[in-house]
């Protein structure tokens, strides 16, 4: 029976095959003392001053027995501890531990000691490599002119390297406000099995906080003496050499890297392409596509105006939701209470004009509380409610939110527009393409799929010209690449462009729409795919695609003709 001294009563705790612990409250953590942790290169002011709080072995009242960091709310009010047993080893569960409330969305460890806006952060990976960094860097000083005239911004992740990004997302606004941010983690990666498992290091963990970032401020280095991190440089004797890394061998974060071939295993050579989810209603464009894919794509849409470019994301969205994937929308051009209706609508199979205007004239409202409970109140849909221009680095940070913190696989955006409309500069062109290089490079270091709509040049009609006394008939208005806004940027760093073109009809009614692929990244299929037409419903319908077809409506015919 091994014995933790509390103050001044004694917490009992059973070790063996089936561990168990009594109940630890926060204020029980506040008896324990702060002390010095020599064989882990802690000092007493170290621990004073991070409230590191130790338990010891009764028995001879200075063995430390077990460890608690403490980690801090939003307000800086402490919630929790992490703890580490030292009585058990590392991979043993039991271990690590918390009490109290320990969540991603706390500040960082040692958050609360920094001001914002300083000239350089260092986040490490784990709460005792903060004061052993700071402590490395201040003896490399010790001595100079800077002696006593620096005291370092150093923070740690909250949750693990699994969790690293989330951590900084949380906290961005403060880790964004310094004017360079060193990402000091580990120098360990995982194995490829580690991989597969899901299983993050400090090399996946510092490309993960770089893809959140996104930022040329971006800073890391290589410690030194073959140690893993700073706390072992210093109980090596290396600390003083760490510092002076870190003030003057810090490399600017680059996430390319070379790569010799006697390092590719056979496995990812014949790795087949990836399939994606089957958008149902739209069959041909699925299968040049082969699926919506979840990750690291970009997709494009595109049409003249009024054609049917939100109708189509909202379809390809509402399908996905349902198919359990976690989606967020960005919907500029019109009120969130419309796209979050749109969605109803899809799922009860009405017109939203309709519903709009009167939505229990045409849908009960307990039929509307179950198409809510199914399309929006699941835990899969997030919406930015915002209406009109969003600067780029507005964007950007919003999703930044909706894939770390939220968790969306698909980010949906109306359009992208609305986006540079909202900047000073006069080039628009220039505005599109900054605004595209900032979305392929999230998607592509990130495990997340944008689609993005994007108007067309104006351009003029495609109209066929007509003989003297010949009737106008039916046409199709074509798009091309290169009538997309923006010079071609869009063109080069979208995965995939969808183009609809819609039907001219003489009388001025409203035709047929069909998909068509621009570009395909991935299967390199192009085309013309699905033709459609949007019904009573509200819906794009598949139907014939020879010339001379034309709808005839229930209310004339008594049934549809397809």
């Amino acid at each position: 029976m091994d014995t933790y001294k509390r103050g001044g009563k004694v917490s009992r705790t059973k070790v063996n095959s089936s561990r168990f612990e009594e109940h630890e409250t926060l204020e029980d953590v506040l008896q324990y003392k702060m002390i010095a942790l020599p064989d882990r290169g802690l000092t007493e002011a170290d621990a004073k001053e991070y409230e590191i709080r130790t338990a010891v072995c009764t028995k001879d009242g200075k063995t430390p027995k077990k460890s608690y960091f403490p980690y801090r709310n939003k307000q800086g009010e402490i919630t929790g501890y992490k703890t580490r047993d030292w009585s058990l080893p590392k991979e043993q569960e039991g271990h690590f531990g918390t009490v109290g409330a320990v969540k991603v969305s706390c500040q960082m460890f040692g958050q609360h000691l920094l001001e914002r806006g300083g000239k350089k952060l260092f986040i490490v990976e784990g709460e005792e490599e903060v004061p052993a960094l700071k402590r490395a860097i201040l003896e490399s000083v010790r001595g100079t002119k800077w002696e006593g005239k620096i005291n370092p911004s150093i923070v740690s992740i909250s949750c693990g390297t699994g969790n690293a990004a989330e951590s900084g997302a949380h906290n961005l606004d403060f880790v964004q406000s310094f004017s360079e941010v060193v990402l000091a983690f580990d120098s360990d990666s995982a194995t490829p099995k580690e991989l597969a498992k899901g299983i993050m290091k400090g090399k996946e963990a510092k490309e993960d906080v770089a893809g959140l970032l996104l930022t040329d401020n971006i800073y890391t280095f290589t410690h030194p003496n073959g140690c893993k991190d700073s706390r072992e440089c210093l109980l090596k004797g290396f600390g003083v050499e760490l510092g002076k890394i870190c003030a003057f061998g810090l490399e600017k974060y680059s996430p390319e890297k070379i790569v010799s071939g006697d390092d590719v295993d056979i496995d990812s050579i014949i790795k087949p392409l990836r399939e994606g989810h089957y958008i149902s209603r739209y069959p041909k464009l699925m299968e040049k596509l082969h699926g919506i894919r979840t990750g690291n794509e970009l997709i494009t849409y595109t049409a003249f105006s009024g054609v049917g470019k939100s109708t189509l994301n909202r379809e390809i969205a509402w399908e996905l939701v349902a198919a359990g994937y976690k989606t967020g929308f960005i919907f500029l051009e019109e009120p969130l209470q419309k796209t979050q209706q749109s969605l109803i609508c899809l799922e009860l199979g009405i017109r939203l004009p309709d519903f709009r205007i009167n939505p229990l004239a045409v849908a009960t409202r307990e039929a509307i509380q179950e198409a809510k409970d199914k399309v929006l109140s699941n835990g899969r849909t997030f919406f930015l409610d915002h209406f009109g221009s969003l600067k780029v680095d507005k964007l950007m940070q919003q999703i930044k939110y909706l894939h770390f913190i939220c968790g969306c696989e698909h980010i949906f955006i109306d359009h992208i527009s609305m986006v540079v409309a909202g900047l000073e500069s006069n080039n628009e062109r220039k505005d599109i393409d900054m605004l595209y290089e900032e979305l392929a490079a999230f998607m592509t270091n990130n495990e997340v799929t944008i689609h993005a709509v994007c108007h067309l040049k104006r351009v003029e009609d495609n109209a066929p010209k007509l003989k003297d006394g010949e009737e106008p008939k039916a046409y199709w208005r074509t798009v091309k690449k290169e009538m997309l806004r923006g010079s071609s940027g869009i063109e080069q760093m979208s995965s995939c462009i969808i183009a609809l073109e819609n039907e001219v009809l003489p009388d001025e009614t409203r035709g047929r729409v069909r998909t068509k692929i621009l570009k395909d990244r991935e299967w390199g299929i192009l085309g013309v795919c699905d033709t459609m037409l949007q019904l009573e419903d509200g819906r794009l319908h598949v139907v014939p695609d020879h010339d001379g077809w034309r709808y005839i409506p229930k209310s004339q015919q008594g049934m549809s003709n397809f």
